[in-house]
């Protein structure tokens, strides 16, 4: 259960980071029409999101792909035959993975509004990012990432 509940998870925070991206872009764009020729400062604050994203996504990536070996391993196989650090690695892995992207998604969202500003703190604009932020914020708080943190420390000295 854990495993699918991490990736499905991690794949709504990545959804919800990407549309504040998506919004800090916009903000961008209308910024940089307002003065032609010139490159708003926020651009260096929307390259940062963006390379966060970018790891997000390639972060889940990759756990999706670790999770399709491991189901076909399972029913390819059987469950004994596969080895105990294998298993302890994947569980590891979806552990960290449900770490890696609530706190990062929380982070694309801050550096969202500071681009933004007033306008991404504002529910009412085109570039509103309070409900993004607001769900983000229980991203590491329901099962705990400190908790999951312990509970992989553990795998790991097995």
């Amino acid at each position: 259960m854990l495993p699918v509940s991490h990736t499905l998870w991690a794949s709504v925070w990545t959804g919800i980071a990407g549309d504040a991206v998506n919004r800090a872009k916009a903000f961008f764009r209308a910024q940089a029409r307002a003065k032609p020729g010139s490159v708003p400062p926020a651009g260096i604050r929307l390259a940062e999101a963006v390379g966060l994203l970018q790891m997000m996504q390639a972060r889940l990536s990759v756990a999706l792909d670790a999770a399709r070996a491991a189901h076909q391993a399972r029913h390819g196989g059987s469950q004994a035959d596969a080895p105990l650090s294998a298993l302890l690695g994947f569980e590891s892995d979806m552990n960290t993975l449900k770490i890696s992207i609530s706190t990062t998604a929380l982070q694309v969202v801050q550096e969202v509004l500071m681009i933004c500003g007033m306008a991404g703190y504002n529910d009412g604009t085109l570039y509103s990012v309070v409900c993004h932020l607001r769900d983000l914020h229980s991203a590491p708080l329901m099962i705990n990432n400190d908790r999951i943190a312990q509970n992989t420390a553990s795998l790991l000295l097995a």
